[in-house]
């Protein structure tokens, strides 16, 4: 649902916020969310599983405006352990809102390169992780637009 659709079908006149014109509660949302790194969770990690924040999860119309600006300013980043669950949480979402992801790192284990290597050893060992790893989204029918997902070493 588009943001004017979900904001002509829901009753909003209890709050302030939608008074304002959506340029300046955009600012807000940006305002809000802040550039941020979202590290996804370790599978045995007992807290809650949301990665995003509250107020996305208020109503329909601010979830359809804020959406894009939280996905706009937020790093999602997996390391080794963690990226299987960040593709399962990639398949969940729906193609419009993978549209909008614009940062995701994986972070490789620091075993991934040898004591030694050089920076151009470490690049190739970089772009080939980061082959692999589109390899195994791809796979699974996700698809992120080019340049969104990164791949970075660990310092171990």
């Amino acid at each position: 649902m588009t943001a004017a659709a979900a904001l002509k079908a829901t009753p909003h006149n209890t709050s302030i916020l939608f008074t304002l014109p959506l340029e300046l509660r955009e600012v807000i949302y940006d305002y809000v969310f802040g550039h941020r790194t979202i590290l996804f969770p370790r599978p045995d990690d007992p807290r809650p599983k949301h990665l995003h924040p509250r107020l996305l999860r208020t109503c329909k119309v601010i979830r359809a405006e804020a959406l894009p600006r939280f996905y706009k300013c937020t790093t999602l980043r997996a390391e080794w352990w963690s990226f299987p669950q960040a593709v399962q949480w990639l398949m969940h979402k729906d193609e419009d809102v993978r549209k909008m992801i614009c940062h995701v790192e994986y972070l490789m284990p620091a075993f991934a390169h040898r004591e030694g290597d050089d920076e151009k050893k470490m690049a190739e060992t970089e772009k080939w992780a980061l082959m692999l790893r589109t390899f195994d989204m791809e796979e699974k029918g996700i698809v992120l637009r080019e340049g969104v997902l990164r791949v970075e070493a660990l310092k171990g």
